[in-house]
């Protein structure tokens, strides 16, 4: 009963567990199934029902209740999801949360392989969910590229959007007519600047707030 992401469960551990369900049970689960089957009882009635192809859809339904405009949350760099587990606990509950993992991760179908077709595969599984707009879409990292070309593709077949978000989207790269020099400066403010912010943040906290911030790295680690 007990749910694994309260005990620290973290992206390493969740490979590790679809690792050895894989091995020994011969069942191939997304890192996304562990969301919206966070418990080893959930897990398991799971694994035993027909449920599994549904899995591996793009569209992942983190919580799918509430009356307000949902929210689309788009994968990072590593494809899944599993990063916005906890982000869906600290937004409005009224909020519909979805997130869209990348396509072919189950080995069968086709993996898209560029920022436009991957936005076209996430607006078709969005349209399906939610016909008409206007949409919500948020990016973190290589999902800030997708989200903006998702939001470009929405205005150019007439559809509206409230709202385009991105986290930790790095765009200072792009630009390949700076002189080398700068190119530089801005990878070691790339570097060192979100530590240094974190640090900062971190400081200005009180007391508790950094007790609970060093107590919930630990867990993690752990």
């Amino acid at each position: 009963y007990d749910d694994f992401f309260e005990h620290g469960c973290q992206s390493l551990r969740a490979v590790g567990l679809r690792t050895f369900i894989k091995k020994n049970m011969n069942v191939h689960l997304p890192l996304s199934s562990l969301i919206s089957y966070p418990t080893a009882r959930k897990l398991g009635g799971l694994i035993d029902s027909e449920k599994m192809d549904s899995l591996w859809k793009c569209l992942v339904p983190i919580r799918p209740k509430g009356n307000k405009m949902p929210l689309y949350l788009i994968h990072g760099a590593g494809l899944n999801v599993l990063l916005y587990q906890s982000l869906g606990n600290q937004l409005d509950f009224g909020r519909p949360i979805y997130a869209l993992q990348a396509k072919g991760l189950d080995g069968k179908d086709a993996v898209s392989t560029t920022i436009e077709e991957m936005a076209n595969d996430y607006i078709k599984e969005i349209k399906a969910n939610q016909p008409q707009g206007p949409y919500a879409i948020l990016g973190f990292s290589l999902g800030g590229f997708i989200a903006y070309e998702m939001g470009r593709q929405f205005i150019r077949q007439g559809d509206d959007i409230s709202f385009l978000g991105v986290i930790d989207t790095i765009t200072t790269f792009a630009n390949e007519n700076l002189p080398t020099s700068k190119k530089w400066i801005q990878r070691l403010r790339a570097m060192f600047g979100k530590p240094l912010f974190f640090l900062y943040a971190l400081f200005r906290e009180p007391w508790q707030g950094k007790i609970d911030f060093v107590k919930q790295k630990y867990k993690n680690i752990r």
